[in-house]
């Protein structure tokens, strides 16, 4: 249904925001960090110039908040 589709965007929407939000995607300089949608609920991010450490952590925080957020349960 279209309130059922409505509501899948939604959710997606707070998806990327909390990836975003977790990127340096502030415009300075050295941000050069990529969040977006691919395919219906798949999401990609790019980091540059972290180690594979940082990038766990940064994963991490992003599952975390997604997992710990009530409006996407």
């Amino acid at each position: 249904s279209r309130r059922a589709h409505t509501a899948g965007n939604e959710y997606i929407e707070k998806i990327l925001e909390i990836i975003k939000s977790n990127l340096r995607l502030t415009g300075e300089r050295n941000s050069s960090d990529i969040g977006f949608k691919v395919g219906g609920d798949e999401f990609v991010f790019i980091v540059r110039g972290v180690d594979f450490g940082a990038m766990n952590e940064i994963s991490n925080r992003i599952h975390e908040q997604i997992a710990s957020n009530p409006e996407l349960r």
